[in-house]
Parts: structure tokens; C-alpha cells; sequence
């Protein structure tokens, strides 16, 4: 991230944690700092259940809201393994919004 160092912050997390998902990183542009939605949301069709809640719960973040993104805790909960419920549960306690 040190080539983008007119990143804020919050938005240098962002891109910190979404690199761990390369598969999902590639919707978003770190140098115009913007996401494909629509990219995103067809791209989800060939994605497995817990790809598409984590695309969901960075588009949530991305967006700062849930409406119409549809990301549901109860859900990730469920299906999620323990990496990507402990990766939503730290930012659950230092959220940051880009």
C-alpha cells in the first residue's frame, strides 16, 4: 500500500484486510478508490456461500451501509469458518469505514 500514500488511514486498513481475498480484491481499485458493484454482485454467482458473505461484508464497509447489500451476521455466523468470523469479530471492535 505505500505506492497509494494518498490513502486515508481507514481506507489503507480497508485495502490491508481485502488483500487477504484476492478473489474479492479485484472488484476494488485502490488507485481510484472505487468498487465494481455490478462486477461484484454478478461475480458472486460463481462464488462460494463464504466468498459471497465476505464480498458482501466488504461492500458493506465500502459502502458504509447494509441496505441492499445484504450481509447478514447470523449468517456468516453459520457458514463462515473461524479465520473469516475472527476477521469480521476485529472489525466488529475497531471498525473503520473508507
Amino acid at each position: 500500500m505505500s505506492q497509494h500514500p494518498s490513502l486515508s488511514g481507514e481506507q489503507r486498513k480497508f485495502f490491508e484486510m481485502l488483500k487477504k481475498y484476492p478473489k474479492l480484491s479485484e472488484y476494488w481499485s485502490v488507485k481510484k478508490r472505487e468498487v465494481d458493484i455490478s462486477g461484484l454482485e454478478a461475480g458472486m454467482d460463481s462464488m462460494s456461500e463464504g466468498e459471497a458473505i465476505m464480498a458482501q461484508f466488504f461492500l458493506a464497509i465500502w459502502l458504509k451501509e447494509n441496505s441492499g447489500v445484504r450481509f447478514d451476521f447470523v449468517r456468516a455466523a453459520k457458514v463462515l469458518d473461524k479465520k473469516n468470523r475472527e476477521l469480521i469479530s476485529e472489525w466488529i471492535n475497531d471498525p473503520i469505514w473508507p
